[in-house]
């Protein structure tokens, strides 16, 4: 099945439509457009949190799982190429936030069966990482995400 994918929803590319798509130029001098970064790993991360339909009410839900594999993974929302070296970036409140409304064609994985999953998959590399942990895990970070983003918003 491919991904499916649509910013239609998206409010800050409403209001900043110019922001969606960006240039790119191959090493060959050849260019192309594709959707800026931030939302490319949006929509590809979206299979790994099981959530396809970024909404307010699941925001939090959304930024605390791709934060517990961030931990435990060790996997990066972005990496960047600055003054010749490579830079990870972790996932901030914002961009979750500014991609309220992306829908993807991904199936909702429930909380609980989420961190099940997960929790074998650590289990299966030894990692000392149980459902108990994960659930706490999601709390902490959901109330991580809801007081900076009121800070902000």
């Amino acid at each position: 099945m491919t991904l499916n994918w649509s910013t239609e929803s998206v409010v800050y590319f409403k209001n900043k439509p110019d922001e969606l798509w960006v240039d790119y130029e191959r090493d060959r001098g050849e260019s192309y457009s594709d959707v800026n970064a931030q939302t490319k790993s949006m929509i590809f991360a979206s299979m790994a949190v099981g959530i396809g339909n970024l909404t307010d009410a699941n925001a939090k839900e959304w930024y605390a799982r791709w934060k517990i594999m961030e931990k435990y993974d060790g996997i990066y929302f972005t990496t960047s190429f600055i003054d010749g070296e490579y830079v990870d970036n972790t996932l901030p409140p914002e961009i979750v936030e500014r991609h309220i409304g992306l829908y993807t064609n991904v199936s909702y994985i429930k909380s609980s069966d989420w961190a099940i999953r997960l929790a074998k998959s650590y289990a299966q590399r030894n990692l000392n990482v149980s459902v108990k942990d994960i659930k706490a895990l999601m709390t902490v970070f959901a109330l991580d995400y809801k007081e900076k983003t009121t800070k902000e918003g």
